[in-house]
């Protein structure tokens, strides 16, 4: 499914864009990307950091 058909369905999904193409059109969307190749300790990272990031619409934490 394309990124922005998936955000639109679910806006606080987090995408991760890879290609072995520049990233100059990736970067004008402000999107998370890596670059193949990359390693798995990069991808671990990447994937890390996409996920670490404040979603728009986080759901509140739950009561204790």
């Amino acid at each position: 499914m394309h990124a922005a058909k998936l955000l639109a369905v679910s806006p606080s999904t987090r995408i991760l864009l890879m290609s072995a193409y520049p990233m100059s059109e990736v970067a004008a969307s402000g999107r998370a990307f890596i670059s193949k190749p990359f390693s798995v300790q990069s991808l671990n990272d990447k994937v890390r950091q996409v996920l670490e990031q404040i979603a728009p619409f986080s759901r509140p934490a739950r009561p204790s």
